[in-house]
């Protein structure tokens, strides 16, 4: 894949460690990818869904990351405890103190597209970014975000 698009990928990949994934991968299979991800320039993002913090700490230390994006209630609730920067991906609750806008991210993305009518959850989960930076991900458009 980086061979196609040389230095044009954005700056951040992730990568998805999930086993409720049909994309998830192990760390034998990210090793190559991180490796050419750094080599083009990029940075790997270790995507964690439903990982515990023993096993979020040893992809992190085994693939010397230095982002994490934090999926779902459990890897969100080990958020103080990781050492590394952080995209929190959020949820319509109050975001962790330890989150800093000198070097964590916020991502807001509509979750549930099959069971939420208009834009209940997109509006729950939005919160103003105040200073961090920030992505807006997929499943939102102009008829799910007021």
């Amino acid at each position: 894949i980086l061979s196609v698009f040389g230095n044009s990928f954005q700056n951040f990949i992730g990568l998805l460690f999930s086993k409720k994934s049909m994309r998830a991968i192990s760390i034998e299979q990210a090793i190559p990818i991180v490796s050419a991800v750094r080599k083009a320039g990029g940075e790997p993002v270790a995507v964690f869904a439903d990982e515990t913090l023993e096993q979020m700490l040893a992809i992190i230390e085994a693939l010397d990351l230095k982002i994490v994006q934090l999926h779902g209630d459990l890897p969100r609730s080990f958020c103080n405890n990781l050492p590394v920067r952080r995209i929190y991906v959020c949820d319509g609750n109050p975001l962790p103190e330890s989150l800093d806008p000198e070097k964590d991210y916020l991502l807001f993305e509509r979750t549930d597209q099959h069971n939420l009518d208009s834009s209940s959850q997109a509006q729950r989960a939005f919160q103003y970014p105040k200073h961090f930076p920030f992505f807006i991900a997929g499943n939102l458009n102009a008829d799910n975000v007021q």
